[in-house]
């Protein structure tokens, strides 16, 4: 897996505990969006980060990541402007793969993959639809809330869930690459985020009542074993 040096030059507040950092490699870093990457400092920590936004061909060696106050990438958190880092990677295999309808779920960095994901599919002329619900504590910990991602937060029957809905606003570098072409994130009104909760808990009770199940079927197969090995013993 290459490795590279790359240096710290942007720093930028997400959230009150998030952090966005770009970083500039000494060379070409091709990666597929939603990919991650190992961060080495100096003192001798290495640190697994999702790189949360694509490649870009006209700025080859930038990539991003977003990093939690209180974690242990709090030695990160602590680097200067112009710190260098080594990198290893790319990593992963949370990468599109298909052209299909999706459901994107995260909560706070967990979204950093999903954000790449997204962008990517914006400047693609793809036009499969994409909904994305993103729990967080409050609106302050919406991460990226002002850029790409989001129209009007609509509140599912989870208070710490929301659904979003748009032709995303891009940035204005992106929305010239996408231009027209950029999918429209699915409509989830309140009903649909109703039905969504009530779906997924449909889920979690068909899931439990699955593995019920199987735990009887082994039981009653190692019964039946333990009744044919006696058997066979006494015989």
């Amino acid at each position: 897996m290459p490795s590279f040096s790359a240096e710290l030059v942007q720093r930028v507040p997400l959230s009150p505990r998030v952090v966005g950092m770009t970083f500039r490699a000494a060379e070409p870093f091709p990666r597929a969006a939603g990919q991650y990457a190992m961060l080495t400092l100096d003192e001798g920590s290495t640190h697994a980060f999702s790189l949360c936004a694509p490649f870009a061909p006209d700025e080859p060696a930038r990539f991003e990541i977003a990093a939690a106050r209180g974690t242990t990438a709090q030695s990160l958190l602590q680097l200067e402007l112009g710190s260098v880092v080594s990198v290893t990677g790319p990593s992963g295999v949370l990468v599109w793969k298909t052209d299909a309808p999706s459901l994107l779920v995260a909560t706070g960095t967990g979204i950093s993959p999903l954000r790449a994901i997204l962008l990517e599919q914006l400047e693609r002329s793809s036009s499969v639809p994409i909904s994305l619900l993103f729990g967080c504590r409050d609106a302050a910990e919406e991460l990226w809330g002002a850029e790409s991602l989001r129209s009007d937060p609509i509140p599912t029957r989870s208070p710490l869930c929301w659904s979003y809905r748009t032709r995303a606003r891009l940035p204005a570098h992106a929305r010239a690459r996408a231009g027209a072409r950029a999918p429209r994130l699915l409509v989830r009104p309140h009903a649909d985020g109703q039905r969504l909760h009530q779906a997924a808990h449909r889920a979690r009770r068909a899931a439990r009542a699955h593995s019920r199940r199987k735990l009887l079927r082994n039981a009653r197969a190692s019964a039946l074993w333990s009744e044919k090995s006696r058997s066979d013993s006494i015989n």
